[in-house]
């Protein structure tokens, strides 16, 4: 899902992680026709697919693996107008991708280990899925297909199953085994037991030092 407002650059390098989709069948293609989409409709998914492929998220390609797309309107859009998110549909895809096993976060991880510290804080990880590229491999299953063309992504989408568990596999690299910090999804948790302490390990986080 892609709100048209926020970008994120990759911060997990691909040496260290790259998202990698199979397929619980080996399927040669998966077609769908473009969803209907006129007027500003039609202005609205240009203008947000282009901005995508400036941001590098999305790259102009052909593939014959497509999903369509569409909008979820939010309850403030105005009349005439076109506000909300913009939405990847593989649910058909998403029944033929094999499952990830690694475990998801909870906030019980977190309040296991709350009780031995007195100072907090979060940090949420903006777009989280889309700090994750995506292998080579992979692109051309995720390929979306609009009424100007297909774009494949170059980075974890939205509404695909097994994103959850990419990024929870992906923090878990990334972030080893600190004892003062938690992930859930894709906020962090961190503990300290003193305010001096709590800084040193934001700037652990944050650094990567």
């Amino acid at each position: 899902m892609f709100n048209g407002e926020e970008f994120t650059k990759e911060c997990f390098p691909r040496s260290v992680y790259e998202h990698d989709v199979e397929l619980t069948e080996p399927l040669t293609h998966l077609n769908f026709r473009p969803f209907l989409c006129r007027g500003i409709q039609l202005s609205q998914l240009k203008a947000d697919i282009n901005e995508l492929c400036k941001n590098s998220f999305l790259s102009p390609g052909d593939s014959s693996f497509t999903s369509p797309c569409f909008y979820v309107l939010k309850k403030s859009a105005r009349p005439g107008g076109l506000k909300g998110h913009l939405c990847f549909d593989y649910r058909k895809l998403n029944t033929y991708v094999k499952i990830k096993n690694f475990p998801l976060t909870t906030t019980k991880n977190f309040f296991d280990n709350a009780s031995k510290f007195k100072f907090f804080a979060v940090s949420d990880i903006q777009n989280a899925f889309l700090s994750i590229g995506l292998s080579e491999s992979t692109r051309k299953f995720l390929a979306i297909i609009t009424p100007f063309g297909i774009f494949l992504p170059n980075r974890t989408p939205f509404c695909l199953r097994i994103s959850p568990s990419a990024l929870c596999f992906a923090l878990k690299l990334e972030l080893g085994d600190l004892p003062f910090i938690q992930a859930y999804m894709d906020d962090l948790h961190i503990g300290a037991e003193t305010e001096r302490e709590l800084i040193d390990n934001l700037e652990i986080v944050l650094t990567g030092s």
